[in-house]
């Protein structure tokens, strides 16, 4: 792991920001469950799509559940951690890996870190990735760690730098819109 990596992480527990521990995406043990989900509603939709045409998300309690549940039976292992501001005990940021159990335990692939707009620059998002990187070093059999983002989105290439990452490949992801398609279609 990069050298920068654990002094970013103690500097956010400095300004008053811990880091909560989450296993099996079962937040409401430690939080009103509306907060997280309006939480990953604006990780989501503040995340870089470049130009794609995606749509907002609109995440109900009833449609997080739904999807929580089908992804806890289709995958495996999952940890979250969740920054938290001390001053409110408030969820301002998340990251989640899953370990896929059945086909390929020893790769851990971290998802959806985000930290609300108003708490960055104190090092959260580093501190969230770091501590899940120590999470799957010392609690599983982990022997790699994946991760990825928007290839627009500079910050976290960087902490993802800090923490050793290496770019093995990128995603090509192309989209046309129902119009364009009937109108190819109508060209045959």
């Amino acid at each position: 792991m990069g050298l920068s990596a654990r002094p970013g992480r103690e500097k956010a527990f400095q300004r008053g920001y811990d880091i909560i521990f989450v296993e099996n995406l079962e937040y409401e043990e430690h939080f009103h469950l509306p907060k997280v989900v309006k939480l990953l509603q604006c990780v989501w939709n503040d995340m870089p799509k470049e130009d794609l045409s995606e749509e907002t998300v609109n995440l109900t309690v009833e449609r997080y559940n739904e999807t929580r549940d089908i992804t806890r039976a289709r995958y495996g292992t999952f940890f979250s951690f969740l920054a938290v501001e001390n001053e409110t005990n408030e969820p301002i940021g998340i990251t989640t890996s899953v370990i896929i159990d059945d086909y390929q335990p020893e790769i851990a692939w971290q998802w959806e870190t985000g930290v609300l707009h108003e708490f960055r620059g104190n090092g959260l998002g580093l501190a969230l990735k770091f501590q899940m990187l120590e999470k799957l070093l010392t609690s599983t059999n982990t022997k790699i760690w994946s991760t990825g983002s928007s290839s627009v989105n500079v910050h976290m290439h960087k902490i993802n730098e800090q923490l050793g990452y290496k770019q093995y490949n990128s995603e090509l992801v192309l989209e046309f819109t129902k119009e364009e398609f009937l109108k190819l279609v109508e060209n045959l």
